[in-house]
């Protein structure tokens, strides 16, 4: 992702082919067969020319599906020019009578543009800057996991959303849904039907959600959610290195500390009136403490840790 590309290669070589440029399906050893989303990578346009930026859950529709054999790609967009935003594409590499993938001499690999399913417009407009990925449905629907804020939704051919769930988790803490969640990043997510063969011999009997509050499962509650201020403080001492907590009606708390890329590193409870934290061995950075009440009231604290 870091390149800005996808690249395929022959998985049917041994190691020793693998190593070469001769063996396998394809007669190439280990050669890239077909890459694509950033020709100034092998110098065959300019920068501003670029396509992917930060892609995620590149794979290829499986038979039997619309588009069945193209490749599906979330482009998160990670420093797209102008404005960041994520879109949802199709990219239909062009291949010979014999399935080998055509590759000029000199210009840019075909094709010029990928076909776009959703976000290029200001109406459908999302982002996630890091992980994230796309499903295309029995139903010719396809689901959209936008990664870093934890929503994942489902869109019809025609861009119409028909489904949306916010993940309703801080680190692994359950949360209310309506209620503004943070930390709930999400790597990937698919839907599966109730025929699944993994689902041979398994109970699927609905039980109790994730989140906390009512059943959602009707998909029609509107929970409201009214934050109360919590009476507690943090700050950070960077001599020590330690978070000390004021809490000062000792309330019973559940904290998460995690980094700017949404990774959980420490979480527990806090109960005591005043207590401290050793981040001493976090490396320097930016930091996120949250603080969750059993009512789902939240503080947030973001720290900065240095070394002296």
């Amino acid at each position: 992702r870091n390149s800005d590309e996808i690249w395929i290669l022959d998985h049917s070589t041994t190691s020793e082919e693998a190593a070469g440029h001769t063996g396998g399906q394809y007669g190439k050893g280990g050669d890239i067969l077909y890459r694509w989303g950033n020709a100034s990578a092998y110098d065959r346009a300019s920068v501003s020319e670029q396509k992917l930026f930060g892609q995620h859950g590149v794979h290829w529709i499986k038979d039997g599906l619309a588009d069945a054999g193209k490749l599906l790609i979330y482009n998160n967009g990670n420093g797209r020019p102008g404005t960041d935003y994520s879109t949802i594409e199709i990219l239909e590499p062009p291949q010979d009578s014999q399935g080998g993938y055509i590759i000029p001499e000199t210009n840019p690999i075909a094709p010029q543009n990928t076909t776009i399913l959703y976000g290029d417009t200001s109406e459908e407009q999302f982002y996630s800057p890091y992980l994230s990925n796309a499903q295309r449905l029995n139903n010719g629907n396809t689901l959209i996991n936008a990664g870093s804020p934890g929503e994942v939704f489902e869109i019809t051919p025609e861009r119409e959303i028909v489904w949306h769930y916010i993940i309703p988790l801080y680190g692994d803490i359950p949360g209310t849904q309506g209620s503004p969640i943070s930390n709930n990043s999400t790597f990937r997510a698919y839907k599966f039907a109730a025929d699944f063969e993994g689902f041979d011999g398994i109970d699927l009997t609905a039980n109790e959600t994730i989140e906390n509050g009512q059943n959602p499962l009707d998909c029609n509650l509107t929970p409201i959610f009214e934050l109360e201020q919590l009476d507690v403080s943090a700050h950070y001492l960077p001599t020590e290195r330690n978070l000390i907590i004021n809490n000062k009606q000792s309330s019973s708390l559940q904290f998460i500390i995690s980094n700017m890329q949404g990774r959980q590193l420490l979480h527990g409870t806090l109960d005591t009136a005043l207590q401290t934290l050793d981040v001493s061995h976090f490396p320097s950075g930016i930091y996120n403490l949250s603080m969750i009440s059993k009512s789902n009231d939240i503080y947030n604290y973001r720290f900065g840790v240095f070394m002296n």
